[in-house]
């Protein structure tokens, strides 16, 4: 009897032993992490690749796609716009990608098969310029197209490389929209971009010999102005208030700048020249009263594709292979 009073007990020692040991291991045993598939549906525009996200994080936001003649407008879940910002993942799902027919938000005119957007009638928050409209290839952007478009209405405007021609007063007035011009334009009429004030960079095409009247006015925020190498004069009050503007890459195509062209450009810093010093002192630069003093009294850097020797006289730059610039 005794004998199996202790089997009893050392049974049910045994057995708490087991079932603790069994919860030790259960506690201690490492969660694995969950990972979902997003699949990006681009309805007939251009691929995005799917991915998988961590349980309970959020999606960063892809590239906007592209689909001839449509808008993009948003991602969706069941007919309901993604909110990148706060919507966080907690299962497989599938975002579509969301169009507009262009010709709902623009007016158009067609001339020798190409189109020039005439007029812009939506209120979508961001708007990429569309590379065709009614099956034709958008070249140009009309006077007044966008002007003074709303930023409460419209946060973002990108005019994409199809773009060559930008009218009078096209995006006058867009105060506070984000303007991105991934385009290299040969031609902009007077006061394209006066008063946009989110506008950070241009390059202008190869082509475009004038700068108009006031083309960049009040641009508080642009920062850098890469002028083509056909420009050959920049009009007065081209740039007049674009005091964030530190740097000009100019030509020695540049032969005339205009009364007050850069007045007002407190920022300018640094004048990188393809040329001569030579060349440089013969174009003809209002001075004086004439609002152009910052101009004047900026670094002056020559180009250069090799090292310079190191009794050169001057000052010399050129561009790094990620496309910034160095002093030599």
């Amino acid at each position: 009897m005794r004998f199996v009073k202790i089997l009893l007990c050392f049974l049910a020692l045994f057995a708490c032993l087991a079932f603790f040991g069994g919860c030790s291991e259960e506690e201690e045993a490492p969660q694995e992490d969950i990972y979902y598939k997003v699949v990006f549906d681009s309805a007939g525009g251009s691929s995005t690749d799917e991915i998988k996200v961590l349980s309970g994080s959020k999606i960063a936001r892809p590239e906007d796609p592209e689909k001839e003649g449509y808008i993009f407008n948003g991602w969706r879940k069941d007919a309901v716009e993604w909110d990148f910002a706060n919507d966080k993942v907690t299962s497989d799902l599938t975002l579509t990608a969301g169009w507009i027919d262009a010709k709902t938000i623009f007016d158009y005119e067609i001339a020798d098969g190409k189109a020039t957007l005439t007029k812009y009638k939506g209120k979508l928050d961001s708007i990429r310029i569309p590379t065709q409209i009614a099956g034709y290839p958008v070249v140009a952007i009309g006077d007044e197209a966008f002007m003074s478009t709303a930023y409460e209405k419209t946060q973002e405007i990108t005019v994409g490389e199809n773009i060559k021609v930008i009218g009078s007063s096209a995006f006058a007035g867009c105060a506070g929209i984000r303007l991105t011009l991934e385009c290299k334009p040969v031609s902009i009429g007077e006061k394209a971009f006066a008063g946009c004030t989110a506008l950070g960079k241009i390059t202008l095409g190869s082509g475009l010999t004038a700068i108009p009247v006031e083309a960049f006015l009040g641009c508080t925020g642009l920062e850098s102005v890469i002028l083509s190498d056909t420009t050959e004069t920049v009009g007065e009050n081209a740039f007049d208030g674009c005091t964030a503007l530190k740097s000009v890459t100019a030509h020695s195509s540049l032969k005339t700048v205009s009364d007050s062209a850069f007045l007002g450009c407190s920022s300018l810093k640094a004048i990188y020249y393809y040329g001569t010093a030579e060349q440089w002192a013969q174009t003809q630069i209002a001075e004086g009263n004439n609002g152009n003093d910052t101009l004047m009294g900026a670094y002056f850097y020559m180009y250069s594709e090799a090292e310079p020797p190191k009794d050169a006289k001057g000052k010399y730059w050129y561009f790094k292979d990620d496309g910034s610039i160095r002093i030599w």
